[in-house]
């Protein structure tokens, strides 16, 4: 009992202590049995940060490139927010957002999700 208590207690701090942006959480859709590894990780954490209201995986394609690392890009806007791109090794998947965040916000927010 105490042993779980205390984990609790020590991921309560690391998340409070990591940032003050993340206070709600976000709805993630999962419409798509595949994804890219280690995306809907990621997309935990961006559903806890204040502004986003729902992420949507979409597909799942090919890539030419071969990046090892995970790496997520704000492309383009929707009518209701913005299109990430996904990519790592040769897949790349599109993630839309609904948030009434801009651009700059947006990618802020990935970029310090991303280092975390």
């Amino acid at each position: 009992m105490n042993v779980c208590f205390a984990y609790r207690a020590r991921v309560a701090l690391a998340l409070s202590s990591v940032s003050n942006f993340c206070t709600t959480t976000a709805r993630i859709v999962s419409n798509h049995g595949t994804n890219i590894h280690t995306l809907i990780p990621f997309l935990q954490k961006l559903a806890r940060c204040a502004g986003i209201k729902t992420l949507i995986p979409g597909r799942l394609g090919q890539n030419r490139g071969r990046d090892k690392v995970f790496r997520i890009a704000v492309t383009v806007p929707t009518p209701s927010g913005w299109k990430l791109v996904a990519r790592k090794g040769d897949q790349a998947q599109e993630v839309f957002c609904v948030t009434n965040l801009n651009r700059d916000q947006l990618a802020k927010l990935v970029e310090q999700v991303s280092q975390r």
